[in-house]
This record gives C-alpha cells, structure tokens and sequence, in this order.
C-alpha cells in the first residue's frame, strides 16, 4: 500500500564555463516505450567579468590629450572603408547585369530570383573581407612598430593574402554558377575583369589603410595596442565602453570586435533573432590563431572511456569544437593563457574523425577556424593523419579496399604477361623448329 518514493537526481552547471544568455533545462529519458522530456524551466547565466579598472583609467588618461586627433584619423579611415565598400557593390552589380545580358531570355527569367540573392550574399561576404583585411593590416603596423601583442611578420602578410584571395574568389562566384550557360569566352573575359578590378581595389584600400594606421600609430602608439586580441583596439574599447583586457567584454560566446562588425552590441549579450549554423568544413578562414594541440582517450573514474581535446585560443575567449565524422557540437572556454581541454561527454564510434575549433558571430556564421585534426579512433588508441594524407579522410576499410583493389590488378597483369610470355617462347620455338 505504500507508494513508491520518486528518484531524484542533481545536475551541478558551471556556469563560468557557459557564455551569459538564456537556457532551457529539461530532463530526457529513455525507455523501452519511448523517448521521454519534462517540462522546460528557463534560466539566465550573467557572470561578471572582471574589469581591471585602474589599467582602464591609464589607457584612458593617456590618450585623452590625443583623441581629438584619433577620432579625426579613426573617421578618415572609415571614409577610405566606406568608399571601397561601395566600390565593391558597383562591380558586383556591373558584373550581374552583364550575366543577365548574355544569358538566353528563357533562361534569364528562370534564374533572375537567383542572382538578385547571390548579389547580395556576394556584396555582404565581400564586404565582411575588407573588415578582416583592415584587421589584419593593423596587426601588420603593430608588428611592423614591434607594438605588443606582436607575430611573425611572414606569416600576417601570408594570412592577409589570403584574405584578398578569398575576396577576389568570392567576387567571381556568381559568374562561376551560372558559367555553363554563357558563352565560353565570354564567360573567362567577365571573370578576368573583375579579378582585376577586385585585385586593384584591394591594392588600393591596403596602400590606403596602411598609411592611416600608421598616422594613427605615430599620433599615439597606445592607439594601436588590441591587448585582448579582439579585434578592437584598447583605444576604440575605451570609447565604446567595453573591457580592453577582456576579449567577450559581455561574456555571451562572441569576440567584441566580431559583433561591432556584424552590428551586435558586445555590452549586451545574446545571439541574432535568426540563427542558421554552418558547415565549418566549408565556410570560415583558417586562422593561427586556433590550434588542436592533442587528441587522447581518458577513463573517467566511473571507468567510462571518453575524447579529451587539447588545444589554443584566444585567451578568456569562447571557441565552438566541431567533430565529424557524425556531426557534434561544444563549447570550451579558453583560459587566460589561451589553453583549453575539453572532455567529450559522448562516446565516439571507431573510425576516421575530424576537429575543427572556430570563433562564430552572432548569426552562428564561422569567422575563422583552425585548421583540421584528422584522427583515427581504434578502441583506446588515438592515431593521428597529417593534413597532406587527410585531404580526402578515408575509413580502415576503405584503405584496405583500395590496396586490396590494386594487389589483384596487379596481379591480373602479371599472370597476363607471364601468358604472352610463354605463348609467345612455343611460338618462336616452332618457327625455329620449322
């Protein structure tokens, strides 16, 4: 007659460890009639991040005297932005109405809808470049002035050209969809065209910017320390009233500098209304500023063998860890000396996987990204492929299939020869008998 006492269970969060914003908590179990879940209750994480208010102040008395002069230079440059930004939008739309021109009437009306909204995605992701450019060519005179934090000159200089590649490329795009039906010349001539008017462009903004930020520099060199590496330097987050020394100012999971980009508020946290995640194998830059260090199998002290991930980040920031094969998702949270571990919770099959680390804004779109850790997961062994082998990441089985494949071709062959071989010796045998 007595009933049951209800189990109960507890769930300990650390929240310092999850960005600022609002969750839902719901429990879920598993039956053998079913899956089921509880209700939802709501809750809001608001850490505090500290402030190192004293530095704050230094920064900010120092340059006062200059900011005069700053502001005039910091709106000289956003004119120099402003100005290639529409140069930019001219090409792109010059270069679809050149598309419509050329493409057959009937086929015109049927892709119009698409060009109109790949002339937007282009402009936008065109534009989204030169901000990433700018940023890169500030962190070039910082290290060309030796302005701490500094890197290897070689290697921002490579990453800058990368980025203008990826610009030019992706100012070509619309041209390449629609390739197969123009012309064949006609097609290569308009892709060349833009190739070089982006090319020039780009030249342009890069003597351009270059100059400014050098002014800017020798008006005050504080005006170029980024001393939380966010992508703002600490005189433009002493003037928008975020936190210099802390790179997500509101704790929510976005660097400052990529939400005063995208047009988020980095006082405020929170993601965009609509949020539409992508492949991180297809979209985002390769960034040094990311780095899988190490892949290993721990036991837990429940005796359950689990993925722990080593790896770099931006110091007190958040980065998003991508696994493939099957897609999973996490968040780690990077300490003050930019080093993070993070231990997967799921268990992983056997086989061929992939991690990606990347930085995302607001819309969950990839800003950057590391470059990929191909590894192979055999019971409790981690073995891991170079980038070169892993370009086309291939299963045990399918290796074995493949040189399986080319042992009975080959031998297929020799037995082959080894046939004419002997055919050919009786015939010439009976010649000579003849």
């Amino acid at each position: 007659g007595n009933k049951k006492e209800k189990e109960k269970f507890e769930l300990e969060l650390d929240t310092e460890n999850i960005p600022n914003g609002e969750y839902f908590i719901f429990a879920k179990i598993l039956t053998p009639f079913g899956e089921y879940s509880s209700s939802e209750i709501k809750i809001s994480i608001k850490n505090e991040p500290k402030r190192d208010l004293q530095k704050e102040e230094e920064i900010k008395s120092g340059m006062e005297i200059y900011s005069s002069d700053l502001e005039k230079k910091d709106l000289e440059t956003e004119k120099v932005m402003s100005e290639s930004k529409e140069e930019i939008e001219k090409i792109v739309e010059e270069a679809i109405k050149k598309i419509e021109e050329k493409l057959p009437a009937r086929e015109k009306e049927e892709i119009k809808a698409s060009l109109e909204k790949e002339k937007r995605e282009t402009v936008s992701e065109a534009k989204k470049g030169l901000e990433d450019l700018k940023k890169k060519i500030e962190e070039e005179v910082r290290a060309e002035k030796n302005i701490p934090p500094t890197r290897e000159k070689e290697k921002i200089k490579l990453e800058k050209e990368n980025i203008k590649e990826s610009v030019v490329k992706k100012m070509v795009e619309p041209i390449e969809k629609v390739e197969e039906k123009l012309p064949k010349e006609e097609a290569f001539l308009l892709k060349k065209e833009i190739e070089e008017k982006a090319k020039e462009i780009l030249e342009n903004i890069n003597v351009s910017l270059k100059g400014k930020i050098k002014e800017k520099g020798e008006i005050s060199p504080m005006a170029l320390l980024d001393s939380d590496e966010d992508g703002l330097s600490d005189w433009d987050e002493i003037r928008l009233g975020t936190n210099p020394f802390n790179p997500d100012t509101d704790g929510d999971g976005y660097l400052d500098g990529v939400e005063i980009k995208d047009g988020f508020d980095p006082k405020k946290p929170g993601p965009a209304d609509r949020v539409v995640y992508q492949d991180v194998r297809k979209f985002g830059r390769v960034s040094e500023r990311l780095k899988v260090e190490k892949v290993e199998i721990v036991t837990l002290p429940e005796k359950k063998e689990v993925l722990k991930i080593y790896g770099f980040g931006i110091p007190n920031s958040f980065v998003t860890i991508y696994i493939y094969s099957k897609p999973i998702i996490a968040l780690a949270k990077v300490n003050p000396n930019g080093y993070f571990e993070y231990t997967l919770d799921k268990s992983l099959i056997d086989g061929t996987h992939t991690v990606y680390l990347a930085l995302t804004n607001n819309k969950g779109e990839i800003e950057e990204k590391s470059s990929p850790f191909v590894f192979i997961k055999s019971g409790d062994k981690i073995l891991r492929i170079s980038e070169f082998q892993a370009e086309i990441p291939k299963g045990p089985v399918e290796v074995l299939s493949k040189n399986f494949l080319i042992l009975t071709i080959s031998l297929i062959l020799f037995a082959l020869s080894l046939v004419f071989f002997i055919i050919g010796f009786f015939t010439r045998k009976q010649i000579v008998q003849k």
